[in-house]
């Protein structure tokens, strides 16, 4: 649904480009990452912190192996969608040069280690998502990341505030009080799972709300809950 929802977004960031509207297009590229990342991590903050109560409901105790892969995905899931608009802005830009060589040479390096991790070191489809998580997430923080900001004209005290921190914020404390309460309370059957995960969820949304949110969000935020009829505190604004 993200990936659909980013073709819209192309126009308006190829116009932006086009005009020297540098202004609104570092707002868009900051506010789209930052979305894509509170939209993904919302699902994937509960899924994290119980892969092994997932994995036996689902498959049983025998395929406990896959845990541990779950979550090393997941790991990488948070730097991948900090650069969730980079591909569009290269579309609108037409700078898909540097994008696709970085994107190949990445993938390359990243197929060598997991041969050298599988076959080698024997470490099965573990050490295919270590590889993974390795590369890629290297590759994001070193190459892709100065690859956005030089784009959108972004420097990274601003993408450090805006995107990292204010995005990274829910998921942190959702994923460290889901597993303080999976530690004190296993979920044994669906409906515990179900029920520690919709906390897991309540906390990352009730965290994005209070601390997270600027002046203008928080006022489309207030308009939705009088449209429900409530009325929500309010935390600092950013």
């Amino acid at each position: 649904m993200i990936s659909l929802s980013l073709g819209t977004l192309l126009p308006a960031l190829t116009a932006m480009y086009a005009q020297k509207d540098w202004e609104r297009l570092r707002a868009s590229y900051l506010r789209g990452c930052r979305y894509i990342l509170w939209l993904t991590m919302l699902v994937s903050c509960p899924v994290f912190v119980y892969a092994p109560e997932l994995i036996r409901l689902f498959v049983g105790d025998l395929y406990q192996g896959a845990a541990p892969v779950m979550r090393m995905r997941l790991l990488l899931l948070p730097l991948m969608q900090t650069i969730g608009l980079l591909s569009p802005l290269t579309n609108a830009t037409a700078q898909l040069r540097e994008f696709c060589l970085a994107t190949f040479v990445s993938q390359v390096i990243r197929l060598g280690v997991a041969i050298y991790l599988v076959k080698v070191l024997k470490m099965g489809a573990f050490g295919a998502a270590l590889s993974m998580l390795l590369v890629v997430g290297f590759a994001i923080a070193l190459v892709f990341w100065p690859l956005g900001l030089r784009m959108a004209h972004v420097t990274f005290g601003q993408f450090a505030r805006e995107v990292l921190a204010r995005g990274l914020l829910p998921m942190a404390v959702a994923v460290g009080d889901g597993f303080l309460v999976r530690g004190m309370v296993l979920p044994s059957s669906w409906l515990g799972l179900a029920a520690q995960g919709l906390f897991c969820c309540l906390l990352y949304i009730i965290t994005l709300g209070l601390f997270c949110l600027d002046r203008n969000e928080r006022g489309l935020g207030l308009r939705f809950w009088k449209w429900l009829g409530v009325t929500p505190a309010l935390g600092p604004t950013p």
